[in-house]
């Protein structure tokens, strides 16, 4: 089968499909999000436009638990926004971000809100404490007489009120305050209560980019054959068989078996398929699923492998029968919906991946490695990820797309 296939993108099929039923297609447009040379930018976390816009940087990868939704909010709440007008973009690879219990930039562990919670709250609180200074400054009266509503600031003594928008330039000139106090839980207005996910939108009308939409002028794609055993390694193959597929353009080592670049994902496969490749096993050729739990129930019955979880009371001492039971599980795969991908773009003085990832930083240390640029020269786009499981945790495929973009000297997106 080398004919060219026609394609049609996952984006297209929803913007065609979503005409279908009427009221499915009303109101998807997402509002604008504004200049951002004039926006409040207070710290790494909160950005607020002269638009009314509130854009929400979100470190954690969206997976589909709702972490885009969830963040923003905690945010909001501190500042006092309406959620009608937050937003929110995915943070870039930067120490900035980095999990304060992890010590990494790392989305895992259902982590995300409780070790998010006091950051996203002192950068909501000490924002909305810059424009309540701004307010008052302009006003000349005491900040401690002006408070807030969603999206304002009052001074109910003169009935005066201004929007956040416009009170963005004038904070942003404004020094960071110190130790601003945080709400009490009694007053939280929008944590704790049902709101609209803010990625809905753009998953029904089809502007949702996870790393399998990511396109760049001039990409290619990629397939990697590799050993079916773990460590294992190419001993020598063939690629005239994978060349004379239509579309294939190259083929190539690399350190995770043998690539296929292709005009198309669909060639890229077919060329994969059709090499010819002897492998060296490597040394765990002979471990198998029965040698594995042999292992397992051997360390069991050691000291040196029991793990006690709880002990009362003088189990050894005591008389009578002895109840045994072994319980096997299976290797479960930590297998996501949407296929593991990447997109590297590497230049002689920058490197670029837009990547469905869980570890921002590692990704970029890999590019950085990989290419030997520094890592203010490595940038990583997080995308919406379709499934983590903890299989993104791992940076293996940002490094493969950034290995086969710099052999091939053009952007590509490994599949």
């Amino acid at each position: 089968m080398n004919a060219e296939p026609a394609t049609q993108s996952r984006r297209t099929f929803l913007q065609l499909t979503s005409g279908f039923g009427a009221g499915l297609a009303l109101a998807l447009a997402l509002p604008a999000r504004g200049a951002r040379a004039a926006a409040f930018a207070p710290n790494a976390w909160v950005r607020i436009a002269p638009d009314e816009s509130v854009t929400v940087i979100v470190s954690k990868s969206e997976m589909g638990q709702g972490v885009a939704t969830g963040l923003p909010t905690i945010l909001a709440d501190e500042l006092d926004a309406s959620m009608d007008h937050v937003r929110f973009e995915f943070a870039p690879a930067d120490p900035a971000y980095v999990d304060p219990v992890f010590g990494d930039m790392v989305t895992g562990g259902s982590t995300s809100v409780p070790d998010s919670w006091l950051p996203l709250r002192h950068a909501g609180a000490t924002a909305r404490a810059m424009l309540i200074a701004a307010a008052a400054r302009e006003w000349n009266v005491p900040a401690s007489e002006c408070t807030t509503r969603p999206g304002v600031v009052w001074h109910a003594a003169s009935r005066r009120s201004a929007t956040y928008g416009s009170l963005a330039a004038a904070a942003a000139a404004l020094p960071l305050p110190a130790n601003v106090p945080l709400k009490s839980p009694a007053n939280f207005s929008l944590i704790g209560k049902a709101h609209r996910r803010l990625d809905t939108p753009r998953k029904v009308n089809g502007s949702a980019e996870y790393g399998i939409d990511v396109r760049i002028a001039g990409m290619k794609y990629a397939a990697i054959a590799r050993s079916p055993v773990f460590g294992g390694s190419v001993a020598r193959f063939d690629a005239r068989k994978a060349k004379a597929v239509r579309g294939v353009t190259a083929v190539l080592a690399v350190p995770s078996g043998v690539a296929v670049i292709a005009t198309n994902t669909h060639a890229a496969f077919a060329g994969k398929d059709a090499l010819e490749i002897e492998w060296h096993s490597g040394p765990v050729a002979a471990v198998s699923t029965a040698s594995m739990f042999a292992a397992a129930e051997r360390l069991a019955k050691t000291r040196s492998g029991e793990r006690v979880a709880l002990s009362r009371g003088e189990p050894d001492s005591v008389s009578g029968r002895v109840l045994e039971a072994t319980y096997r599980g299976p290797f479960l795969a930590h297998a996501t919906m949407e296929p593991m991908n990447a997109t590297a773009d590497v230049r002689a003085d920058r490197c670029e991946v837009w990547a469905p990832n869980q570890v921002p930083l590692r990704c970029r240390a890999a590019a950085a490695e990989v290419t030997g640029l520094p890592l203010d020269k490595c940038f990583v786009h997080t995308t919406l990820l379709g499934g983590g499981f903890g299989r993104r945790l791992e940076s293996d495929y940002a490094r493969e797309a950034v290995e086969v973009s710099k052999a091939i000297g053009a952007p590509v997106k490994v599949m």
